[in-house]
């Protein structure tokens, strides 16, 4: 009886380790886009053309520079959009969820 336990716990530790090691690798996969577009927009676009995978050599700022001075990109009315929908999406569910509580107190009048 006492192999039986032993064995079953084996088992779970093994998989205990492979569940995290699979839950390792989807983190990976999803914080590796994030750092990858951080550093590649360090970049200039020379360097960025000539190596998209590497680290930058001479990292700037100069793309955000950029982005923030040229009135072309639109980034007060982009900001604005974003906030608009973003509240408007907030108060949609809080109001609808609202909804639902409530009437999940109603009594049905048929059964």
């Amino acid at each position: 009886m006492k192999k039986d336990n032993g064995t079953h716990r084996i088992r779970k530790g093994i998989l205990a380790v492979f569940m995290n090691l699979i839950l390792i690798i989807f983190s990976l996969s999803c914080i590796f886009p994030m750092i990858w577009m951080l550093y590649s927009s360090l970049k200039e676009k020379r360097a960025f053309n000539a190596d998209i995978v590497g680290l930058p050599k001479n990292p700037t700022l100069i793309n955000y520079i950029r982005i923030l001075s040229n009135s072309d990109y639109h980034l007060g009315e982009s900001m604005f959009n974003s906030v608009r929908t973003t509240t408007l999406s907030i108060i949609l569910i809080v109001l609808f969820s609202f909804i639902a509580y409530v009437t999940s107190f109603i009594q049905p009048l048929f059964y």
